[in-house]
């Protein structure tokens, strides 16, 4: 996409050679990572003795000779001591352990061993509500009836999507009160199916189809082509308060007035849907 200025519009023209499908990852996709640290219980330490003279402690026994042992097993099997009664439920239970607390990136859970278990992620696992509280993220696309749209219900990039192929902002996304958006130029008149976290407008151009989905982090847009023929598309698009910059990668980086990137545009990947067991999908990626 190129360069504009802030609530500019900045036209965009997507140009790759293709066989049937383009995938096209509009706001930032980022790998999951959940890592698990479990926290020991703490331990009540002994009250300290009280002052006394050093003269009164007994002496220190000697060492006895140790006596010769045979070697121990090497092939004990343990898994019996993991069913018994307390260890069934030891470390984090999905059931029994309790969230304490969470953040964007981060939950805490008490687990009925007494330790705490840390999960940790790279997308977001939860966004504040209107009253500042912590709620897990829900990519369910639901419509609003009085803005026509469909909105994911808890999100931290606010994604929406249009009834319509052809709206002027088919697809939106708002961070901090900076917004952006996506249009396809000449778009069919068609109207959005919704599934789930998907929502998918068929034939908005001759034996061309166009989807989104929502994840935890990312908004991902997808061209099929029903047959091969058409190689280019264009797309507008609309900020406000955004800045966008063609960065190292062949991306588009989306930058508030101070630089700090506030949404991503990876760059385009392109691949040919027709590979089967023994041959894989050809794909590009890059500029």
């Amino acid at each position: 996409m190129v360069p504009a200025r802030p609530d500019d519009r900045a036209r965009s023209r997507v140009r790759r050679l293709l066989s049937r499908l383009l995938c096209v990852l509009l706001v930032f996709a980022v790998g999951v990572s959940v890592v698990e640290v479990v926290v020991p219980p703490a331990v009540a330490s002994a009250a300290p003795d009280p002052a006394r003279d050093p003269r009164e402690n007994p002496l220190l026994p000697g060492k006895p000779t140790p006596q010769p042992v045979s070697p121990g097993r090497t092939d004990a099997d343990f898994g019996p001591l993991t069913e018994r009664d307390g260890y069934a439920g030891s470390r984090f239970d999905p059931v029994r352990s309790k969230l304490v607390s969470r953040s964007m990136f981060v939950e805490e859970w008490a687990n009925p061993d007494g330790t705490r278990t840390l999960r940790q992620s790279t997308v977001p696992l939860n966004v504040q509500d209107e009253a500042g509280q912590w709620q897990p993220v829900d990519t369910t696309l639901q419509s609003d009836r009085r803005s026509t749209r469909a909105h994911a219900q808890r999100h931290v990039l606010r994604p929406s999507v249009a009834s319509k192929a052809n709206d002027p902002a088919v697809v939106a996304v708002e961070v901090e009160g900076k917004k952006a958006s996506l249009a396809l130029e000449q778009a069919a008149d068609r109207p959005v199916r919704l599934d789930g976290d998907k929502a998918a407008y068929t034939d908005v151009q001759p034996d061309t189809d166009l989807t989104y989905e929502v994840t935890s982090g990312a908004v991902k847009e997808t061209i099929v082509l029903k047959r091969q023929g058409r190689s280019s598309w264009r797309f507008r698009l609309t900020t406000e308060g955004l800045t966008p910059e063609l960065d190292a990668t062949g991306g588009v980086a989306l930058k508030d007035a101070g630089g700090v990137v506030k949404v991503a545009l990876p760059p385009v990947e392109v691949w040919d849907s027709s590979g089967g067991g023994d041959k894989a999908p050809a794909m590009t990626g890059g500029r």
